[in-house]
């Protein structure tokens, strides 16, 4: 993984397939976590957190990334 800051506010990550991978594993996980949080208790503990988590794992998987064989 490498992490380049470009001028502004402007952040390039760069991953091989399976860290890509189990960031997609990751991001669902948390998302489904918080959906399922808000549909018991009724509390969203972070709605921009639902929308990010939600929004790049859609980037990835639409660049051909699909989740890891694990969870966790």
């Amino acid at each position: 993984m490498r992490v380049k800051k470009l001028p502004g506010e402007t952040i390039i990550l760069s991953l091989d397939l399976q860290e890509a991978a189990d960031l997609v594993t990751a991001l669902e996980s948390y998302a489904r976590f918080l959906r399922n949080k808000w549909g018991r208790d009724g509390i969203l503990l972070c709605h921009r957190c639902l929308e990010i988590c939600e929004q790049v794992a859609d980037l990835l998987r639409a660049a051909g990334v699909e989740p890891a064989g694990h969870e966790g």
